[in-house]
């Protein structure tokens, strides 16, 4: 059976249920999650929490690193301003807090 016709609908010939999704990624993606997953209850977590900061933290490493491999200054405020997060916090998840490492010295610095 040829289903060469189901790449010719449009918004208005998909279900109710469909059309919003159809509204917000295009008929055609939407054919594809209905092929791939029809009939099946699918779990899309949310983006606030753990996923979103992972996905968050993993952009500032870049960032941080890309204005690094420019030779930018003042990369800690720079990043901090851009994802709107701390000086310290954006040192913090770039790895390069290092303002504690001399608040106490070991013996062997006497």
């Amino acid at each position: 059976m040829r289903d060469d016709w189901i790449h010719k609908l449009q918004l208005e010939d998909l279900p109710d249920d469909l059309q919003g999704l159809a509204h917000r990624i295009g008929v055609r993606a939407t054919l594809e999650v209905w092929r791939h997953w029809q009939g099946s209850d699918i779990y899309i977590p949310s983006l606030r929490g753990r996923l979103w900061r992972r996905m968050r933290d993993r952009a500032v490493r870049r960032r941080w690193d890309e204005l690094a491999r420019k030779g930018e200054p003042h990369i800690d405020a720079r990043v901090a301003e851009e994802f709107g997060v701390t000086v310290r916090h954006a040192r913090r998840i770039a790895g390069r807090d290092d303002r504690q490492a001399g608040l106490f010295p070991d013996s062997t610095d006497k």
